[in-house]
């Protein structure tokens, strides 16, 4: 997700759409960190634990299906763009 997130910076994608995924990584990370971090709680729980470690790829997934989305219409704007002045020229 961290990755698709500066891609998807890279690429232009507003702040609009970068601020939910902002959400949802915080999300998943609480998801994450309380059983990769909590001293052994998975352990006596496993079934939470996976329940918990699902839903953070879950939300993770998620994040990235919105970025690569983003990510894409961008591009897709800016092919658009750079053809239009082709095209014109064309005629």
């Amino acid at each position: 997700m961290v990755d698709k997130f500066e891609e998807a910076k890279a690429a232009g994608v507003q702040e609009s759409v970068l601020n939910p995924v902002r959400d949802k990584h915080y999300e998943a990370d609480i998801h994450w960190e309380w059983w990769t971090a909590s001293n052994g709680a998975g352990f006596h729980n496993p079934e939470a634990a996976t329940d918990s470690l699902n839903k953070s790829m879950a939300i993770s997934q998620e994040a990235i299906k919105m970025l690569e989305d983003a990510t894409a219409a961008k591009r897709g704007a800016a092919r658009t763009a750079m053809a239009a002045p082709a095209a014109a020229e064309k005629k």
